[in-house]
């Protein structure tokens, strides 16, 4: 009787770490959230999966990403855990990443599976350097119709790798501009500055001055021409 009831447990637990259940059905899973991932040099950016069972008895799932490029660290650098379960993986950028996009692979590993194999896009991205230009001086505008004098004001913008500037043309409305730090230039795409005046152009800076070429486009009248140089 002794080896009876010993027996008993002994062969629940083996039943119990086999990966197919009484209806025969293999264990699978599946990984969401798959997705291309932007960070910025100097900063941190994330990736959150999604690990769900979807037939028979779980087995353990471990996650591992390879394929970084240098000068970005990540953590955990690998995960395992039995489904269902999620996990969040952080990167690290310094600054010296190189800039550009980077194919990145996702191994998903189960003992009783066939790996699954995935991949994604990492774009590493300039830091924002937008906030170098804020600044208040008066600029000197020579346009086609006369010249002028008069101060601007530029801010940090509603986004990264934007700015707003106000003054612009000597007008009371704000203007924003997409800001492309590695080349120190900015573009400010066509848009309203009231109801029948629009403005569009392109600028560059350095250290000492702002520079923006620029026209004013008015339904009723000629286009104005104006190229603007504001010291800082």
């Amino acid at each position: 009787m002794k080896h009876f009831y010993l027996f008993i447990p002994l062969c629940f637990f083996l039943c119990s770490c086999h990966k197919t259940t009484s209806t025969g059905t293999t264990f699978s899973y599946s990984v969401s959230k798959i997705q291309n991932d932007t960070i910025v040099a100097g900063s941190m950016a994330d990736l959150l999966l999604q690990i769900d069972p979807l037939h028979g008895y779980p087995d353990s799932v471990t996650l591992k990403i390879t394929g970084l490029p240098a000068n970005i660290t990540m953590k955990p650098s690998i995960y395992s855990h039995m489904p269902p379960f999620r996990e969040d993986f952080i990167f690290t950028a310094n600054d010296s990443v190189a800039l550009g996009v980077y194919p990145i692979t996702l191994t998903a590993s189960c003992p009783s599976l066939a790996d699954k194999v995935y991949t994604f896009d990492m774009t590493v991205m300039p830091a924002d350097c937008s906030v170098k230009l804020v600044d208040t001086a008066n600029a000197y505008d020579t346009c086609n119709i006369g010249n002028y004098y008069y101060p601007v004001n530029i801010s940090e913008g509603n986004a990264p790798y934007q700015i707003s500037i106000e003054g612009l043309g000597g007008s009371s409305a704000s203007v924003f501009a997409d800001v492309n730090c590695p080349a120190n230039t900015f573009s400010i795409s066509r848009q309203n500055i009231s109801s029948n005046l629009s403005i569009q152009g392109t600028g560059t800076f350095t250290a000492t001055k702002i520079m923006i070429n620029y026209s004013v486009f008015d339904v009723a009248n000629p286009t104005v021409t104006c190229s603007l140089t504001m010291s800082r």
